[in-house]
């Protein structure tokens, strides 16, 4: 992927010359109303407004910065018609207009609702306006409309909409007729369960479409800004209707729902054995689905009782039979559309795929052809995988533990479920012989399943749901899921992704080319000075780098993915002191320096005080005829968050030899102790035990149980993820490791020639070294048992080196490592052994832990031909 990018820049550089457009936003003047709520108005002084947000929408796919220009409706006329602005932000359509304005594509259409009291359910149309007074803005064009076209409706005149919700709240008036974008905004904002809407057809004569009116000299103009409208997407559109027409705080309620809720208990049907999404604890339903479900009931006051079972199809019949209402965690599928209704979808969960662990990643669901498949019998996991795949061999089983379990003793391929639950129930069953290989690429949608005929409770759900925050969702996702499932990177996808990037490109640069060869030709000495430095700029924002250029220590230039990264705005930056944005522990010129030679890491710090580790590499270049030195930014966070979970799975997967080990090294203590205790019972029970022989017994015992006692401290300082940094002793730090191992070397005939000196005092962090000399010597002794050497042996020195060094030699001989190899073994996932026996991490994870956290060095070297010795340095303190 790396040399991939490479390449791609290796071509923009190569074509870029050939580019002379500006690359720079272009500053678009757009009018701005000063009450017009709430398409645009100002609140304290801050522009504001549906069409507003959906203009800045547009600058950011059209590539231009615009600026609101606040003013009167017919102020904004004139300016446009002197130049002053580019654009009327919101103007409907009139052959008069065509004089002065060029008109975009429709960006909004208006409807129009009625407004009246909750209580006024009559107010319906606008044949039940008749003779009815309504609320209506003087002089408004709508108002003049309805005057026109509805003689019948009394019209009482006001010069505030507040001051016509506010009397039709207090019954002074009937109703107001508005556009549905502005009732819902006042409604929603403050006078929520008072007053209503009602959408009404199309009055003749209004004009429901609105656009945007351009300036009559500037036809690209409109082009260009039609081409970033039909680029909006509808959950774009979909989010800024959310915004000014919701209101996520509040439930409405009609009169029918809350007499509902007031005359039913909700009878629910909660499985017991679905955990993390559903499951019982002490007699308690605990689960993802549940919280869900509880912020529905706590936000509508529904009255529920619950109902247990384990025996997910049980709970289908009784909703087919309305014995139950509501199961709270399942999905739609066919069959269960024929007798009954589901809410809105409140959460999706994917549909994995686990196996043993030696089985490769699975990327979809073709690979489990012809293979038997366990999945709970009449789970939705199941519905939708065969009504996707009828051609699975599937298994039946009552639960997904029977089902890993079948898959654990390989009397089936894979099991299928949610991929949370697989993950939670591998944990708890502790099935570590299994793993998450793949995806079916199904999502299973939780949502509530109700009896067929109550449609009203439906309503009231999706009500709850649409209320809830994101900020409740992640909360409750945060709670029950801790899964992070990483699959292999998709090359063929980059591929099928990056071939037609290339091609659109390579179109683009010669269609520019050929609009831009006359212009090259009358400015070729100027325009080739000003485009190598404009290519040049464009090239630093093609980059996933973050890019600063400085002269005297202060930005001059800054590329888009500095200012993502950084969180400050363009002119924030310029001009700044770089020293703002790091947090530095000697002077910025030292720094620089030792950038220059190597890439180095610091802390970094944003716009919001956040602290984050980046990577920085520096270089010193002419920019704009000024030498200046050109800082290269990454940020470490995703890369640290990656490497920790590398540093888990590595200790996990260790963990299982681990406990073999201690098993070999308690048995022959448990034995004698067993013999022991056996013979003091018999020779007591035939009066032949005497105080000499009971004393030296009891003494060997208890000699046994220390030596038990010393394997178990050993093995939970290995295991306890200590990271204080404190003075300890290196070789008791090294011979706690070989007492883990001890009785492996033994069972395996490998003989440890132990070098080891006192007084070597190290002010580190222990349980890492450990963890490292683990790593080296499980590696020693798995390649002498792999080549099958006759004379096994591992020899460990330790000595201090120029006083300031500890140094740890690990030799063994088993006969070295190929010459072709040896400069790979520190990388991830590279291994020796066959899949099923080792996962490549070890020394990729010792080489991080001993380099990184413990600020030290490790190199691994043949050594007198038929041995290997891996050197580890570190800092005594």
């Amino acid at each position: 992927m790396r040399y991939l990018l490479f390449v791609l820049l290796f071509l923009i550089n190569i074509f870029a010359n050939s580019i002379n457009e500006d690359t720079k936003k272009e500053n678009i003047y757009f009018s701005s109303d000063l009450n017009w709520i709430p398409y645009s108005f100002y609140d304290n002084k801050i522009p504001k407004g549906y069409i507003l947000d959906y203009i800045n929408l547009l600058a950011k796919k059209g590539n231009f910065e615009p600026i609101f220009l606040p003013d009167e409706w017919s102020n904004n006329i004139e300016k446009l018609k002197s130049k002053k602005i580019d654009v009327l932000s919101g103007v409907l359509y009139k052959k008069s207009r065509e004089n002065f304005l060029l008109f975009t594509d429709v960006f909004l259409k208006q409807e129009l609702s009625i407004v009246s009291n909750t209580n006024r359910l009559e107010l319906k149309d606008i044949k039940s306006l008749n003779n009815k007074t309504i609320g209506m803005i003087k002089d408004w064009a709508l108002t003049n409309l309805i005057q026109k076209n509805f003689p019948e409706i009394k019209i009482r005149f006001y010069n505030s909409l507040d001051d016509i919700f506010t009397d039709i709240k207090n019954q002074k008036i009937d109703a107001t007729i508005q556009y549905n974008l502005t009732a819902k905004y006042y409604i929603n904002n403050t006078f929520l369960n008072t007053l209503k809407t009602s959408i009404i057809p199309k009055i003749k004569g209004f004009e429901e479409n609105i656009y945007l009116g351009i300036r009559k000299d500037r036809p690209d103009l409109v082009k260009r800004l039609n081409k970033a409208i039909r680029s909006i997407t509808s959950d774009e559109l979909e989010y800024l209707n959310d915004k000014w027409e919701s209101n996520k705080d509040q439930i409405y309620l009609t009169k029918e729902e809350k007499e509902f809720i007031q005359n039913h208990t909700i009878r629910v049907s909660f499985t017991t054995n679905w955990a993390p999404i559903s499951f019982i604890d002490n007699g308690k339903a605990y689960g993802l689905g549940f919280d869900f479900w509880y912020n529905i009931v706590k936000k509508t006051n529904l009255k529920v009782e619950y109902k247990t079972e384990d025996k997910f199809y049980k709970s289908l019949d009784e909703i087919k039979n309305k014995t139950q209402d509501v199961i709270v965690t399942t999905s739609k599928t066919k069959d269960r559309e024929k007798y009954a209704i589901f809410s809105k979808v409140y959460f999706k969960i994917p549909i994995g795929i686990v196996t043993t662990k030696d089985q490769n990643y699975i990327p979809n669901v073709e690979f489990l052809r012809e293979k038997k498949i366990a999945v709970g019998r009449n789970y939705t996991a199941y519905k939708l995988l065969h009504e996707n795949y009828p051609y699975l061999n599937f298994v039946f089983v009552d639960n997904i533990k029977q089902g890993l379990e079948l898959v654990s003793s390989h009397k089936v391929f894979a099991v299928v479920d949610s991929m949370p639950v697989l993950a939670y129930n591998i944990k708890k069953n502790s099935l570590h012989n299994l793993k998450i290989s793949g995806n079916t690429n199904i999502d299973y949608n939780l949502q509530v399943m109700i009896r067929d005929d109550y449609l009203i409770l439906k309503n009231i759900i999706n009500k709850a749901l649409d209320s809830q925050k994101l900020e409740e969702k992640e909360t409750i996702y945060n709670k029950w899921l801790d899964l992070k499932f990483v699959k292999p990177f998709d090359y063929e996808l980059m591929f099928k992704i990056l071939i037609p990037i290339i091609i659109i490109f390579f179109i683009i640069i010669y269609k520019n080319r050929q609009l831009t060869k006359y212009q090259k030709e009358l400015n070729l000495a100027k325009s080739e000075l000003e485009l190598s430095l404009e290519s040049f700029k464009s090239l630093l924002d093609f980059t996933v780098d973050g890019i600063f250029i400085l002269k005297n220590k202060k930005i001059i230039f800054v590329n888009n993915q500095a200012i993502k990264m950084f969180q400050y705005t363009k002119e924030e930056l310029l001009n700044s002191p770089i020293e703002k944005l790091f947090i530095l522990d000697k002077n910025i010129d030292l720094i620089i320096e030792e950038a220059r030679n190597h890439s180095i890491e610091l802390n970094a710090r944003n716009s919001k005080d956040i602290t984050f580790p980046i990577m920085l590499k520096a270089k010193n270049i002419l920019f704009e005829n000024n030498n200046t030195i050109i800082l290269s930014t990454i940020d470490m966070t995703e890369i640290r968050q990656r490497e920790r979970l590398l540093i888990q799975q590595s200790k996990i997967a260790s963990l299982s030899e681990m406990l073999n080990n201690i098993a070999h090294q308690w048995r022959q203590p448990l034995s004698f102790i067993s013999t022991a205790v056996t013979g003091l019972k018999i020779q007591k029970e035939y009066n032949q035990l005497d105080e000499k022989m009971f004393f030296e017994t009891i003494d060997e015992i208890e000699e046994k149980t220390q030596y038990l006692s010393k394997i178990i401290s050993d093995f939970q300082n290995y295991l306890n993820g200590e990271k204080t940094i404190k003075k300890f002793d290196l070789s008791r730090c090294i011979n706690q490791t070989l007492n883990i191992l001890n009785n492996s070397f033994l069972e395996n005939n490998i003989k440890i020639i132990n070098n080891l000196t006192s007084n070597i005092e190290v002010i580190s962090n222990e349980n890492e070294l450990n963890q490292s000399i683990l790593y080296v010597l499980n590696n020693a002794k798995d390649a002498l048992i792999e080549n099958n050497i006759k004379d096994k042996n591992i020899e460990i020195n330790a000595y201090v080196k120029n006083s300031s060094l500890a140094v740890i030699e690990i030799i063994d001989n088993a006969g070295g490592i190929d010459t072709k190899i040896i400069d790979k073994v520190f990388e991830p996932y590279f291994t020796t052994k066959h899949k099923s026996q080792g996962t490549g991490l070890g020394l990729y994870m010792t080489h991080k832990i001993i380099t990184q956290n413990l600020n030290g060095n490790i190199d691994i070297e043949n050594y007198k031909s038929t041995f290997t010795k891996v050197t580890i340095e570190i800092p005594l303190k």
